[in-house]
């Protein structure tokens, strides 16, 4: 796979072209550095031909930079231990860290993270991994806002949520891309402009986490020359369905050249010894599909919020966006209006404005959404919370959405992420759960559900044929369950939940939630924290049968010739 550092400024260039022309002779003809499973010897260097190789093996030397956390300012975790939080009045019954993980020697770029532990049995619970969307947009929304262990009330006084997934897990809550939240880089141009950039700083991230919280690391296993991480769940929402599943498509690729490197007796490189045991990933109301998802006017539709008329409107635009997806364009006004178009269409100028994020909620101000977030602002950009969380450092206040690494990534919002998605489901058998908030328009059930109808996978026709089963909690039907190889669907109370269970291999679950929005923890947090802790314990969905069965494809619609003539 190719790596394209984009983010480096000039002066970065010279300056490491500089230090690799003028190292000695004897190291240049003995030093080798790892690059796509192979020996890069830096001696070639100085015969190079192409731009491209060059620009390839100077990343992959500024890569072999990467120091221990001894060496970037980090020696123990206890550095990072939060040990009071204003305005916290309960003794607290679990573990908490927080701080910024330097992704380099020169600490260019650093990810904020804060980790809670499980306050029953941490050592022996997996780790969960919760991102945001936006691009751009603070993984505090989920730890304060929807499935974290902290409320905050008016007087920013700070309650304890009963429903937060840290009762089941060791949750991980990360600011990302750089330049999100609390995380930051020191260069003009650092933000990420790709997806090969985020991948490799959540894989350099994750790196130095391990080596400063060693304890979910397990022991070796005799033979290995690396170690294994404790089982790793990756969740979050809305663009966090583009980011997950990139990320650990390429976290599990540095798996393959991990093993490749061991079995071939290769010690060099050997800082980045760790095996990622992934474990399955969720996905909320994710954007995965761009080609399908665009336009929502179908699930407006079907509200009662526009006429068929004006679905049609919007479908020959549809067309026209996909069309410019297919020739490459992924940030068009074509596609991104879709969505303006429904929202203008159902509130006049002037008024309160249908929420895309939740279409049972009208507001003058969008922005207000999702309430208590400027709360939380105000809370994290006071000093004595940022001692507590150590994160002083950060240069900028911190928001809830940050705009330079939203605008760094706009020319790539239209690029889907379904091919991953496959191969994580065919070829390495992750187990995968998608759930919907039934009210959530811009990232809807209804067009998540098409897509996956329309995916090509080696489950896809057990898919569409498999007759649908009933969840229920304490003998409520929440949820309608659709089970095909390692995808299955459930739709009900919750949302509609798309699951799947396969006795083979993987899991993947998708589901549409009732009485939720975009963001689902947030609605339904009881209900959440059931699916969620099923899910991670490889629980099953299924309570009951359902009576109707399903047709792989949709009735034929009678001509207007038949139609007169059953009359």
């Amino acid at each position: 796979m190719k790596h394209c550092y984009s983010s480096w400024n000039f002066i970065s260039w010279v300056l490491l072209i500089f230090s690799c022309l003028t190292e000695s002779r004897r190291i240049l003809k003995t030093q080798h550095l790892e690059f796509d499973s192979k020996e890069v010897n830096l001696t070639s260097y100085r015969s190079i031909d192409s731009t491209e190789d060059l620009r390839r093996k100077l990343f992959s030397f500024k890569r072999s930079l990467l120091l221990p956390p001894s060496d970037i300012g980090i020696k123990d975790p206890s550095e990072h231990k939060v040990t009071s939080l204003p305005g916290l009045k309960a003794n607290l019954d679990f573990v908490h860290y927080a701080g910024l993980i330097p992704l380099d020697a020169n600490k260019n770029h650093n990810i904020f993270y804060w980790l809670i532990e499980s306050p029953i049995d941490a050592a022996n619970k997996p780790l969960v991994i919760w991102l945001n969307g936006g691009p751009g947009c603070s993984s505090m929304d989920g730890l304060w806002l929807e499935l974290g262990p902290f409320r905050l009330d008016e007087r920013q006084s700070v309650r304890i949520n009963p429903h937060s997934w840290h009762n089941a897990a060791n949750m991980l809550f990360v600011d990302q891309p750089v330049g999100t939240g609390f995380s930051f880089t020191k260069l003009k141009n650092g933000y990420a402009k790709n997806d090969e950039s985020i991948n490799h700083h959540f894989y350099l991230f994750l790196i130095n986490f391990f080596r400063l919280h060693q304890r979910y690391l397990l022991t070796s296993s005799s033979g290995t020359s690396y170690k294994k991480t404790r089982p790793i769940f990756f969740t979050g929402e809305s663009h966090a369905g583009h980011f997950i599943p990139t990320i650990v498509k390429y976290l599990l690729e540095k798996n393959d050249e991990l093993i490749s490197t061991s079995n071939n007796n290769n010690n060099n490189n050997n800082n980045n010894n760790i095996f990622f045991n992934i474990a399955g990933i969720a996905l909320g109301n994710p954007w995965i599909d761009p080609y399908n998802q665009y336009n929502p006017a179908e699930f407006a539709h079907g509200l009662g919020l526009l006429t068929r008329g004006q679905v049609n409107k919007l479908q020959e635009q549809e067309i026209k966006c996909q069309r410019l997806i297919q020739s490459g364009n992924f940030n068009s006004n074509m596609c991104m209006s879709l969505l303006d178009h429904v929202v203008d269409s159902i509130s006049p100028s002037g008024h309160h404005k249908v929420l895309m994020y939740d279409v049972r909620k009208f507001l003058m101000n969008p922005n207000l959404f999702p309430i208590g977030h400027e709360n939380v602002e105000s809370y994290l950009n006071r000093r004595e919370v940022k001692q507590s969380i150590h994160t002083i450092e950060t240069p900028h206040l911190y928001q809830e959405c940050t705009d330079p690494p939203y605008f760094a990534l706009t020319h790539q919002d239209g690029k889907g992420v379904m091919n991953e998605i496959r191969y994580l489901l065919d070829i390495k058998k992750i187990d995968i759960l998608i759930f919907n908030g039934q009210y959530d328009l811009i990232c809807n059930h209804l067009n998540i559900e098409y897509s996956l109808d329309h995916f090509n996978w080696t489950g896809m026709n057990e898919w569409l044929s498999n007759k649908p089963s009933i969840w229920s909690i304490n003998k409520k039907p929440v949820g309608y369950v659709r089970k095909a190889k390692n995808l299955q669907t459930l739709l009900g109370k919750l949302s509609l939940l798309l699951c799947c269970f396969s006795f083979f291999y993987g899991l993947s679950c998708c589901f549409v939630v009732m009485d939720a929005g975009h963001m689902v923890p947030m609605d339904v947090p009881e209900i959440a924290l059931k699916m969620f802790t099923t899910f991670i314990q490889k629980g099953s969905f299924r309570s009951g049968e359902g009576r109707v069965g399903v047709s792989p494809r949709g009735a034929e619609v009678p001509s207007e010739q038949t139609q007169r003539g059953n009359q």
